[in-house]
């Protein structure tokens, strides 16, 4: 039996439509009810038409499985971005999230395809289409020890089955969801982010790379910089590379923690100034900013121009609401910093962590969107 996939169009909904009406038997559902707000289900005529409208608007997203010598598909995979799927009951009120978010939310086969590797096929092939609309990550909420092969023991059938998602590197969401998680194991999977290019007037800001280690590594040698930070000088230009390296999927190894950051090239010059950091914890809508300008540049407004920059993309393009900024106290040009940005003062940290044998005191900045 050779299966192949095909990526929904507006050109497919004949083939769609064969799927949900095999045999005279439409689920009823038509994927519907997880695009509505809870409580607003509909099915039937009403909700084909309204599927037939967002396929053919191109706002519907998934995955159909056939066979050959069958004309009519034999399974679906609907993938879509999270933040449209407010009727699904692990993520409700968490539509208001990044729009890079994808979710795998129905994993069906037609009768006389099931426990036959389909939804194994079809959950692939969902991810490989998340990795093609460049989505960040992509949860899954399959029946919790589910496995291929074997009959669910739950309403929760249409997800797909545990075992096939952690074989394809999903790992569970750790977070309470209450009496769902009797009929669901809501997972996640991480791709590799592709930071944009960000342009200011006076600055190109590059997705930090290992391509950046040799302009990078002489300026980071600068004792002047690690002042009022904890970092030593770095020794040698592998460990900084090794060091971006360990990052280069734009996360800390144990994904929790994205790191975002950019290095400063100067448009007139081609010189590497400095570099911008961004820290956002998973599922926290909260970033931390961090900021490097090379002794040569200092003085010259890079910092700022820069940071605005950044500050205005993690908020548009994250959906992120608060950026916090901490310093020492004695980094009066750092403050300065903050505050010309439009940041306040929130809090004051009384010996936040021992800098060069004596304890350091931090304030900290926030910027809201």
């Amino acid at each position: 039996m050779k299966i192949y996939t095909k990526e929904l169009s507006k050109d497919l909904w004949r083939d769609f439509e064969s799927f949900f009406e095999f045999k005279g038997k439409c689920s009823g559902c038509w994927c519907m009810n997880h695009r509505l707000p809870v409580g607003l289900d509909f099915e039937g005529e009403a909700a084909k038409l309204a599927m037939k409208q967002l396929v053919e608007s191109e706002r519907v997203h998934g995955v159909l499985a056939y066979v050959e010598g069958d004309k009519i598909p034999i399974g679906w995979a609907s993938l879509d971005k999270k933040k449209t799927l407010p009727g699904h009951d692990c993520i409700e009120e968490g539509i208001d999230c990044r729009s890079s978010i994808y979710s795998i939310h129905c994993v069906t086969t037609r009768s006389d395809y099931k426990n036959k590797g389909v939804e194994k096929i079809l959950a692939k092939e969902a991810v490989e289409l998340a990795k093609k609309l460049k989505a960040s990550e992509i949860e899954s909420y399959p029946e919790p020890k589910s496995k291929d092969g074997e009959a669910f023991k739950t309403w929760n059938s249409f997800n797909g089955y545990q075992d096939n998602y952690n074989e394809l590197g999903f790992t569970k969401i750790e977070k309470d969801f209450g009496s769902h998680s009797e009929f669901y194991h809501p997972m996640r999977y991480f791709l590799d982010i592709n930071l944009p290019i960000l342009n200011t007037s006076r600055l190109r800001l590059e997705p930090q790379s290992s391509e950046h280690v040799d302009k990078l590594f002489k300026p980071f040698q600068e004792k002047d910089l690690y002042k009022y930070i904890k970092r030593k000088p770095i020794e040698s230009a592998e460990q900084l590379r090794k060091g971006i390296e360990s990052i280069k999927y734009r996360m800390l190894p144990d994904k929790s923690e994205f790191c975002l950051n950019w290095v400063l090239i100067s448009k007139e010059s081609e010189e590497c100034i400095g570099q911008v950091e961004v820290s956002l914890p998973v599922d926290s809508k909260s970033f931390y900013l961090a900021y490097t300008v090379f002794k040569d540049h200092w003085r010259k407004g890079f910092a700022k121009e820069s940071c605005k920059e950044v500050i205005n993309y993690m908020f548009k393009e994250w959906n992120t609401s608060k950026c916090i900024i901490e310093m020492d106290v004695r980094n009066t040009a750092s403050i300065k910093l903050a505050e010309s940005m439009g940041a306040e003062r929130v809090s004051f940290k009384p010996k936040a962590q021992m800098l060069k044998g004596e304890w350091s005191d931090e304030y900290v900045y926030e910027v809201n969107s």
